[in-house]
């Protein structure tokens, strides 16, 4: 997967041919949580979005335009803690349903509608 100074140390724990589950850790040093917040660093929600479409990517062979219909931040994700990262991919409705999450608990969810490759 491709670094940056805000990705998540991203490891593949099932692939098959249109789902992924994966573990990701977003550690405490990364650029991102200097300033969000002090004291109380949390994953910001952009940074999130910006992994799944990331994944998405590369996981899938995904080009084309991007559409978020449908997304949901239920609880905040801190640093240095291994969530894990379902992906699904509708491939005729063009379309990722993802969703991080902690055993029974759900963190964040939603969908990615991608246009056509030539977008």
């Amino acid at each position: 997967m491709t670094q940056s100074l805000w990705s998540p140390e991203v490891t593949v724990l099932k692939k098959e041919k249109l789902s992924r589950e994966l573990s990701l850790l977003f550690p405490s040093d990364l650029e991102i949580f200097k300033g969000h917040f002090p004291g109380f660093a949390i994953t910001p929600g952009v940074v999130l979005i910006h992994s799944v479409v990331t994944i998405s990517k590369e996981a899938f062979d995904i080009q084309g335009g991007l559409e978020i219909p449908n997304m949901k931040f239920m609880s905040p994700i801190s640093p240095d803690i291994k969530i894990n990262l379902n992906l699904n991919w509708d491939l005729k409705r063009r379309v990722v349903l993802f969703k991080f999450y902690i055993s029974q608990k759900v963190f964040a969810k939603g969908d990615l509608k991608f246009g056509e490759d030539n977008e």
